[in-house]
C-alpha cells in the first residue's frame, strides 16, 4: 500500500544562496494507516520535516523540504542529482506502536518485503523575475540556527556612515 505525492519531483529555484523550501504532500488513499519514511542521497544539503510519520486512511500530510543555504549557486547548466525516496508501509489499525521508529524496526525485522517505495528526484530551477525569498521567510526564521554566518545585503559607504554618526555622537 503506496502513499501518492504531490508533486512528483521537487524544483528548487534559485538563488540558493539562501534557504529555499518546496513542499511534499503524501496522500494515503488506503483502507488503513500507512507509516511513511523520507530519505534522500544528500542528507546534508537538505531538511525534511517530518521525515517520518503515520497517515491515517483517506488523510495527508504535508512535509516540507528545506534545500539549505549554499555559499554560491551552482552553475545554471549543472544538472542536479539528488533524490528522494519516500517509503510507505500499511500497518495495522488494531496494532498501536508507542513511536513511528518502532513501527520501522519491527516492519524491517518482520515484513521488509511489504515497504513500497517511491522515488522523487530534484530540479534545480532559474530564478524569476520576482523575489523568492518572501516565499521562504517563514522557513528561515524555525532554522535560524543552522547558520552560522548571516549575509550582509548592504555594505556601508564612508561618507554616509561617517555624516550620520557624527551627527549623532555630538
Amino acid at each position: 500500500m503506496s502513499v501518492e505525492l504531490d508533486p512528483v519531483e521537487l524544483g528548487f529555484k534559485r538563488p540558493f544562496t539562501h534557504e529555499v523550501a518546496q513542499v511534499l504532500r503524501l496522500y494515503n488513499k488506503n483502507s488503513d494507516p500507512v507509516a511513511f519514511k523520507v530519505k534522500t542521497t544528500a542528507p546534508k544539503q537538505y531538511c525534511v520535516r517530518p521525515n517520518s510519520g503515520r497517515i491515517e486512511p483517506g488523510q495527508d500530510v504535508e512535509v516540507q523540504v528545506l534545500l539549505q543555504a549554499m555559499r554560491e549557486d551552482p552553475p545554471l547548466d549543472a544538472k542536479c542529482r539528488d533524490k528522494f525516496l519516500v517509503q510507505s508501509v500499511a500497518i495495522s489499525a488494531d496494532k498501536e506502536y508507542p513511536n513511528v521508529s518502532q513501527i520501522w524496526s519491527h516492519i524491517e525485522q518482520t515484513a521488509k518485503s511489504s515497504i513500497q517505495e517511491k522515488k522523487i528526484r530534484v530540479v534545480f530551477l532559474p530564478p524569476e523575475g520576482v523575489a523568492h525569498s518572501d516565499a521562504g521567510g517563514h522557513m528561515d526564521d524555525s532554522i535560524a540556527t543552522f547558520n552560522s554566518v548571516s549575509p550582509q545585503p548592504q555594505t556601508p559607504q564612508r561618507g554616509a556612515d561617517v555624516g550620520a554618526v557624527g551627527a549623532v555622537s555630538r
